[in-house]
């Protein structure tokens, strides 16, 4: 083919390479280029709660955004199991500033999350102030009585009754504002790892909502 034939598919064959790297451009290459990702998180923290893998998210930012020593993505299990040291907001990036690690000694207690895919049995009717007695999958051993600091959702918003009562009583209890996702006890980190080496074993929890009288019995 000669040379002047060869003009005008050079032509086109430049202008399709030219949309084609346009359109790389406009779709992936800026991003690429001009943002990177940090964790943050993906709901309202409380100071003092414990952070959980569900809690955390990507977020992609500009470059010049992300803040130092943030947690990149890969870094989640550094946040995982620490508490918040002040509030944590909704978006907000993570790092070693924000946290702080609970000790381990018996006194010291903090929140500890149990998801609802490791109970094989719980009641709808769980709030934040309850107290549980959690039980192997086969109810034949207790692993501890505990109270239930938290009640989320799987958008880690807490659940209340929908009309907004308050009260202790579980068995009077209506209709809720969502479906548990997971609870939080109060426990300290020992007490939690002979939890969590049940679960792993693996087995579920049975969680049973409990009153107690002054001499502690169940009703």
């Amino acid at each position: 083919m000669r040379p002047a034939r060869l003009k005008p598919f050079l032509g086109i064959l430049i202008l399709v390479l030219a949309a084609a790297g346009m359109y790389f451009w406009e779709t992936q290459g800026r991003a690429r280029l001009l943002t990177a990702e940090a964790v943050t998180v993906r709901c309202e923290v409380a100071a003092g709660e414990v952070i959980t893998a569900g809690m955390l998210e990507t977020t992609a930012y500009f470059r010049e955004n992300i803040a130092g020593g943030a947690f990149l993505p890969g870094e989640e299990a550094l946040a995982v199991g620490q508490l918040a040291r002040v509030d944590l907001h909704s978006g907000m990036q993570l790092n070693r500033a924000c946290l702080r690690t609970p000790k381990e000694s018996g006194a010291d207690k903090s929140c500890f999350a149990i998801s609802s895919l490791d109970m094989a049995h719980f009641s709808q009717s769980l709030r934040a102030g309850d107290t549980v007695e959690l039980l192997t999958e086969d109810a034949a051993v207790t692993l501890g009585r505990y109270k239930v600091a938290y009640v989320r959702d799987d958008k880690g918003r807490p659940i209340t009754e929908l009309d907004g009562r308050q009260g202790s009583d579980f068995l009077r209890r209506g209709e809720s504002t969502g479906e548990i996702a997971e609870i939080e006890i109060i426990t300290n980190v020992m007490e939690y790892r002979r939890i969590l080496e049940y679960i792993n074993s693996p087995a579920r929890l049975v969680v049973v909502q409990v009153s107690e009288d002054k001499g502690g019995e169940e009703i």
